[in-house]
């Protein structure tokens, strides 16, 4: 058995790595740096195509091209690079504002706009989201295929073991006879309902929770933004429609989140 899977700190890593192999690009630290370049790269488009923001100019196509390009194409070696930086930063996730300024510092266009990486963002704006795909990414990638191949493989077993009798048990003692077929058929109908919750954003069961005033602010504040910045309602001016102050529709609009949470957690 080789040294590193004896040392292993967690068996993901040791006796079950194998099993895992799928995760380890998404869930790694190279993936959460990669996640985190994704979100620096694309907040930095959002500023620079908000006309109110004056100071940083418009990127054309080919500049926004190739800053995706920066996280479509990032690699270990560039993580390695963000880790080496780090070494000086003493900080993460400063480490990738400064991995990106340093690759974009030769572009003629994407230079002047250095100093707009990771602006008005604290590190929590940047991991949140980064975990957020993440889990999106290993949901969409790795676990719905396994569970489709499963479920579509008990569904056929389900079919050819139709009129396979089997005996059936309750509390320890034999019960109506059934067959294998129609108890693979209950799996598979619950993993179903299971795979679809997993698949689903649960977005809109999370705002059925919610009174009509709070989903309205929660739906113009959040869920009325557009790509590009616009759309929507700041507080002020939920304030002014429903004449309260503005502090009063940033407690609705909390209190709304965590009624949400609940709901999710319910739903899942």
């Amino acid at each position: 058995m080789p040294d590193a899977q004896l040392l292993a700190l967690s068996p993901l890593d040791g006796r079950y790595a194998g099993k895992v192999d799928a995760l380890r690009p998404i869930f790694s630290e190279f993936g959460l740096i990669h996640a985190r370049v994704k979100v620096e790269v694309e907040w930095l488009l959002a500023l620079a195509a908000d006309p109110a923001i004056v100071e940083l100019e418009p990127f054309d196509a080919a500049a926004a091209n190739r800053l995706r390009a920066l996280a479509d194409g990032f690699s270990t070696t560039d993580a390695a690079r963000v880790k080496e930086i780090e070494r000086t930063t003493n900080h993460d996730v400063k480490a990738v504002e400064y991995f990106i300024k340093e690759r974009l510092s030769g572009d003629a266009q994407l230079g002047p706009a250095l100093e707009f990486v990771h602006f008005a963002c604290t590190s929590e704006d940047i991991n949140n989201l980064s975990y957020a795909l993440m889990l999106r990414q290993a949901r969409n990638e790795v676990l719905l295929p396994r569970l489709d191949a499963l479920i579509a493989l008990l569904r056929g077993m389900a079919h050819a073991h139709a009129a396979l009798p089997m005996l059936s048990r309750t509390h320890g003692q034999t019960a109506s006879p059934t067959t294998v077929g129609k108890e693979l058929a209950n799996v598979v109908a619950r993993l179903a309902r299971q795979r679809d919750v997993l698949a689903s954003e649960g977005i809109s069961t999370a705002l059925a929770a919610l009174d009509d005033r709070s989903r309205r602010i929660v739906e113009e504040r959040w869920l009325k933004v557009n790509d590009d910045g616009s759309g929507g309602m700041t507080l002020h001016e939920l304030a002014a429609d429903y004449g309260v102050s503005a502090e009063r529709i940033r407690q609705i609009e909390s209190a709304a989140m965590k009624k949400m949470k609940k709901a999710l957690v319910a739903y899942s």
